[in-house]
């Protein structure tokens, strides 16, 4: 059996395979020293396929009130670290920013930033997380990644790195 038939379904099997593996270390390697350094002072510098192009856009270009916090950075930084995440940016996740909203009067207000953990398959993949283990100090919140992926900061988000604090 080494006909078309077989080179026809052996393609088939390979690329639903590569279609539902799930993402990698080489998804997540993506480095850059001033991502690192800017992103990584005061949070986890979050692999840029975590999220979307379109939302890392969003995310740049307003660093001036980034979560709650102005992480404010000159220009040529800002467009350096917003084009390697471009560059690196997941194929899913958001599929586009939210649109502006506005007020009664008309006035535009600015929109939600794009949340990793807003995406279909961050809640699908902490689903069975209790609110318990999110409640604990050592936790905190689910955007602390390093408190259960112990090499998050190396983008290893394997179950072998996954220790679940009890």
């Amino acid at each position: 059996m080494t006909g078309p038939l077989t080179r026809v379904l052996l393609a088939v099997a390979l690329a639903s395979v590569s279609l539902q593996a799930p993402a990698d270390s080489r998804r997540f390697a993506a480095d850059d020293p001033r991502w690192r350094a800017e992103c990584g002072s005061c949070h986890a510098a979050f692999p840029p396929a975590l999220l979307t192009a379109p939302a890392w856009r969003q995310v740049m270009g307003a660093l001036d009130r980034h979560y709650g916090a102005d992480a404010s950075v000159d220009a040529k930084t800002a467009a350096e670290i917003g084009a390697f995440l471009e560059r690196n940016a997941g194929e899913r996740g958001r599929a586009a920013p939210p649109a502006v909203a506005s007020t009664r009067a008309g006035a535009a207000i600015a929109p939600p930033l794009p949340r990793i953990a807003d995406s279909a398959w961050f809640a699908k993949e902490h689903r069975k997380v209790p609110a318990s283990t999110i409640a604990r100090p050592d936790v905190g919140s689910l955007a602390n990644c390093a408190a259960c992926h112990t090499a998050a900061d190396r983008g290893d988000f394997s179950e072998r790195a996954l220790r679940v604090p009890r």
